[in-house]
């Protein structure tokens, strides 16, 4: 059963819980959050929270996909255990934001550095992905910010990883993207960034590796 995420659908399990009388909030990162938020044309499977979801909320969650006929799965809190320890302090709670807000369903995103951080993780899990190198540059954030993320993640993922080399390899890749997109920007008259195979790039195109 395929599932596309759209603001109507939101609004009818609005309306869903209201007839139950329950009420669910969710923070949420991945594909939701920019194609709710209009940073994504195209389409997204599922929800994923980084909120935990109570199992009385898990089962409203599926009783409402079965009658639709879509992923029971739609909404899930799978991503949150492989990126809590990547998110910067009061991720639950700092520089949140709605971006839907019903009767009795609200989502949140995280901050725009928590954002940026739960993509460079996506990014390296699913080993340098188109998608999510474009959802990074629709992000436009300053080059600041990307290194104080960057940065920040690779701290992280020391602590967590014994091998992260080619994690650097793949987010000298995003930054090579970013950087592309900015010079776009400018008018400088590049074509849109189109991802080569990682082996391309060597490692010490950036300096990440010496933090």
């Amino acid at each position: 059963m395929s599932t596309v995420i759209t603001v109507e659908l939101l609004e009818r399990f609005d309306k869903f819980l209201a007839e139950r009388d329950f009420k669910i909030s969710l923070l949420i990162v991945g594909g939701a959050v920019f194609k709710l938020t209009g940073k994504r044309d195209g389409n997204t499977a599922d929800i994923d929270s980084i909120s935990r979801i109570e199992e009385e909320a898990k089962s409203l969650i599926k009783e409402f996909a079965i009658i639709e006929s879509i992923d029971e799965r739609w909404i899930n809190d799978r991503a949150g255990m492989a990126i809590y320890d990547y998110l910067m302090d009061g991720w639950a709670v700092d520089s949140v934001s709605v971006i839907f807000s019903g009767r009795y369903l609200t989502i949140y995103q995280p901050s725009i550095e928590n954002l940026l951080l739960s993509k460079i993780c996506a990014l390296v899990d699913r080993r340098g992905a188109h998608q999510d190198l474009e959802d990074i540059r629709s992000l436009n954030v300053s080059e600041e910010m990307f290194d104080k993320c960057v940065k920040h993640f690779i701290r992280m993922e020391r602590r967590n990883r014994e091998d992260y080399k080619f994690s650097m390899k793949i987010i000298s890749i995003a930054k090579s993207a970013y950087l592309r997109n900015q010079l776009r920007r400018r008018n400088v008259g590049l074509v849109n960034f189109a991802p080569p195979h990682i082996n391309q790039y060597p490692l010490t195109m950036y300096s990440y590796q010496r933090l």
